[in-house]
């Protein structure tokens, strides 16, 4: 797996019981690069999205489970820019980062009034080739105590399908877990404490499908509305 690795955010759980807040990752990718984040579940695009005129700001660490060395350093971003529209900046700043600076963007192409389902397209850049827009395309539908997530997206030049799944165990805490087709991609399985309003802590295991050292996440997540912006 590579050191600079991709993870997660909130599931979607926050948005319908009172999160302003929903982060996430598209990817984590073992021998690849840091993808630009949107709202999701650990490893996989979600077709959730950042309420309008709120934001997210995510402390991102990242490292192997055995001896639990550290080696993955970011800060994520995320805004809530219109109804059914986020965009975010992300900062790798791990050592040796080839790129600092990362740019994605995400839609919600049509939902149920109900909240039941929903369907978004984005895209994320990639640290391999600046600038470089990777698309996908996500479904969620809400079960009542499960979320089942599906969809596709381009990295490295092939299409590649995602699955998920996640609920809420009580009033505070989520699990959620998710997998990536491919060799070259991962599994992982997690959970998110809201221990706060605007506070929340998200953990996951992530293993790769080709096998190989499992690594582990850990997300410290501040939001709130913007200055000036109804609660």
């Amino acid at each position: 797996m590579a050191s600079r690795g991709r993870a997660g955010r909130v599931n979607g759980a926050l948005r319908v019981r009172g999160g302003a807040f929903l982060v996430g990752a598209i990817a984590l990718w073992a021998g690849a690069r840091v993808m630009a984040c949107a709202s999701g579940l650990t490893l996989i695009p979600s077709a959730d999205v950042v309420p309008a005129r709120n934001w997210s700001v995510e402390f991102q660490v990242d490292g192997t489970l055995r001896g639990g060395s550290l080696d993955t350093y970011i800060l994520n971003t995320e805004f809530g820019l219109w109804n059914r529209f986020e965009a975010g900046v992300d900062f790798d700043l791990s050592e040796g980062a080839e790129d600092r600076v990362l740019l994605n963007a995400k839609v919600v192409l049509a939902a149920a009034k109900d909240g039941k389902w929903a369907l978004a397209a984005g895209f994320g850049e990639s640290g391999e080739v600046r600038f470089k827009a990777d698309p996908y395309l996500v479904f969620v539908r809400d079960l009542g105590a499960v979320r089942l997530h599906g969809g596709a997206l381009r990295t490295g030049g092939a299409v590649r399908g995602f699955c998920g799944l996640d609920g809420p165990i009580g009033e505070r805490f989520w699990w959620m877990v998710d997998h990536t087709v491919g060799r070259e991609n991962e599994s992982s399985a997690g959970g998110y404490w809201q221990m706060h309003p605007q506070v929340g802590l998200l953990a996951a295991a992530i293993f790769p499908n080709a096998g190989g050292p499992a690594r582990f996440t850990v997300h410290l997540v501040l939001s709130g509305p913007f200055r000036g912006a109804a609660h």
